[in-house]
């Protein structure tokens, strides 16, 4: 069986004239390294051929029903590697509930370091007191995907060797160059050839997916009908919704059933960490910021599990509910009763939420506008955007928005902006998390599916032409050849 995956794949080449291959991604991995979940996906060029959909994904195990990806999450005993994923959370939960995580360093949701900041190879993470050079995390997280990957293919595809396999690193449209250069550095500590590696924009890759999709909803009557078509000319706007940023760019189809970019890709922090940040926000107004510190710091266990769980609340809770309760820790509970005279159903009923929370035994609950008052500043700000993008004249033609990326799955953000631009399709498509993983697929195997993009600049070359006084400055006035010039005249040759 191995030796006729080989001969398979092999037959997929394409052979130049001198009998070398024109093509060498006998097989494409693709890294989906995201601020909250990461996970990795492939295809054999043999299957793409045969079916570009035919995308593999790895079902990891780790929390109850098991999932497509895993924590972002590194632990280190000392500087040694211990785990990643679900392993590293589970292991430091029990390390926190035996106090014995001294020496021990937990690390995620570090993604973001990269976003608007002055990266380079020394920037370092702060933990604990100390600090940590960030290119080590980054590439200690990658060599974990890629070597999870490295030891699922020695049974499945055992003739394969390392250098078939063509990398395909997902990165934020929206992350400056040296940012998106880091990430190609980490990914070559990681032990990637740097020849293997192509580094891939979230929201492009996300594209190419749905493209690939018969994009439908169900009706009464008949099943199914089409609710999006990607025919030729159609313009449509993508908006990767993740866990630490929202990156939106637009697309056409061209006449070559190829991807022309239309607006540059856009976007900014408005990923689900901001209702994450807008929870501890509430509980910081509610309970004073000295509680929720006291918490944070002498019951870490409990923290960690609280904002677990709230994230798995957060992609659940809809618009339509009129109210949803919050459990909150018994430690917690115990901190803010010895922090205050006033009992916690008191302090929520003086508080400006009152009308909003409710407190329920051990519970918070939250009304409607409790709800829309943890959501609402986060989806204005992508619509908002989106409402930007939409004005360019390039872009007044858009007939549909498709939301993909973690934070799509709240039925929450999709129905606030379903709302907000009704005269448009805004649509979830089947497994969004999985979209920037396996467009990356797909990109990977055929990278000129996008054959136009928005220049980020404007570029041109220096010219000299004749020196009129008055108009151009003395101090770039030349003699070349007896002739009079201005030096260094900007001739613009594209620009955004």
């Amino acid at each position: 069986m191995a030796s006729d995956t080989k001969k398979r794949i092999d037959g997929s080449r394409n052979r130049g004239p001198d009998g070398e291959s024109a093509d060498t991604r006998l097989i494409v991995v693709a890294i989906d390294f995201g601020t909250t979940f990461s996970g990795y996906a492939f295809s054999i060029r043999s299957e793409f051929v045969r079916d570009p959909m035919s995308i593999k994904t790895i079902h990891w195990k780790g929390n109850k029903s098991g999932s497509y990806k895993i924590p972002t999450a590194l632990l280190l005993e000392g500087t040694e590697v211990h785990s990643f994923g679900y392993a590293a959370e589970l292991k430091y939960n029990e390390l926190l509930e035996d106090e014995e995580d001294a020496g021990w360093h937990f690390f995620r949701h570090f993604k973001m370091e990269l976003y608007e900041k002055d990266v380079d190879l020394k920037m370092t993470l702060e933990v604990d007191g100390g600090s940590t050079l960030a290119i080590d995390i980054f590439s200690d997280s990658l060599a974990h995907l890629k070597n999870h990957f490295l030891e699922e293919k020695r049974t499945t595809y055992p003739d394969i060797l390392e250098t078939d396999i063509h990398w395909v690193i997902t990165v934020p449209a929206i992350w400056n160059d040296a940012a998106k250069q880091f990430m190609r550095e980490a990914a070559i500590r990681a032990g990637i050839e740097d020849n293997h590696i192509t580094l891939a924009l979230e929201p492009e890759v996300a594209s190419i997916y749905c493209k690939m999709l018969p994009l439908q909803r169900k009706t009464d009557e008949s099943g199914f009908d089409i609710i999006a078509k990607f025919d030729v000319g159609h313009k449509y706007l993508i908006a990767d919704l993740g866990g630490g940023t929202a990156d939106m760019t637009v697309h056409q189809v061209g006449g070559d059933n190829k991807l022309h970019e239309i607006h540059r890709a856009s976007g900014g922090d408005w990923g689900g960490m901001k209702v994450d940040q807008k929870f501890l926000e509430i509980l910081s107004t509610l309970f004073g910021k000295d509680t929720l510190n006291n918490f944070k710091e002498n019951a870490r266990l409990e923290f960690f599990e609280l904002k677990k769980a709230f994230h798995i609340w957060k992609t659940t809770i809809g618009t339509e509910v009129q109210s949803s309760r919050i459990s909150i820790p018994g430690k917690f509970i115990e901190m803010i009763e010895r922090s205050h005279t006033d009992s916690i159903n008191e302090i929520v009923e003086k508080s400006v939420y009152k009308g909003k929370i409710k407190w329920k035994k051990t519970k918070l609950e939250l009304g409607e506008k409790g709800i829309d008052l943890l959501f609402r500043e986060t989806v204005d700000e992508i619509g908002n955007h989106i409402d930007e993008i939409l004005s360019n004249s390039k872009c007044a033609d858009v007939g549909m928005i498709l939301l993909v990326g973690g934070f799509s799955q709240s039925p929450y953000v999709h129905r606030i902006l379903s709302n907000r631009f009704i005269h448009l399709n805004v649509i979830v498509p089947p497994d969004p998390e999985l979209s920037v993983l396996k467009g990356a697929v797909l990109y990977g195997h055929d990278p000129n599916i996008v054959t136009q993009r928005v220049c980020r600049r404007t570029y041109g070359i220096a010219l000299h032409e004749e020196f009129i006084k008055g108009e151009h400055r003395d101090d770039k006035r030349v003699v070349i050849d007896g002739a009079t010039l201005c030096k260094d005249i900007f001739h613009c040759i594209c620009h955004p």
